[in-house]
């Protein structure tokens, strides 16, 4: 059970960093990037 409680510690920010940057990335149209794997 701990693991899944530090799982989701380490893995809620990581989608929230993850969705901010789509977000971003799609409203400077560069979402193609995003798709083909591009790191940030």
């Amino acid at each position: 059970m701990r693991g899944i409680v530090i799982g989701l510690f380490i893995m809620v920010p990581f989608y929230a960093a993850a969705w901010a940057y789509a977000s971003g990335a799609a409203s400077r149209g560069a979402l193609p990037v995003l798709h083909l794997g591009g790191q940030p």
